[in-house]
């Protein structure tokens, strides 16, 4: 298995926005990219503040950990729409055999 390497620290973007939306305007908004990249409307996003901040992770994590406890989650979910399908499909084929077949009488 890979390597799980946390770094000591990490250098992201930062963008302090305000809103010109009506539904939320003058609300003020953090991003972690550029909104007007990929927002459908750019034009709702004035930029108060384009920076970077540095951040200093934890070493400590139990980075493994949360990981199999993640996956857990995924595979119990995995199996919990398998088994819908499956029914699904079972109980079709349980209708089938239900049917009762009549032909004409010669």
């Amino acid at each position: 298995m890979q390597d799980i390497k946390i770094p000591k620290e990490v250098t992201l973007p930062v963008f302090v926005t305000v809103s010109a939306a009506e539904w939320n305007f003058n609300d003020v908004h953090l991003h972690a990219s550029d909104p007007r990249g990929y927002s459908e409307r750019p034009e709702e996003y004035v930029m108060l503040l384009e920076t970077e901040v540095t951040l200093t992770i934890p070493q400590d994590i139990d980075v493994e950990g949360q990981l199999l406890e993640s996956l857990e989650k995924i595979k119990t979910k995995v199996l919990a729409e398998n088994h819908a399908n499956l029914k699904a499909v079972q109980d079709k084929i349980n209708d089938l055999l239900a049917i009762e077949h009549q032909g004409e009488e010669l």
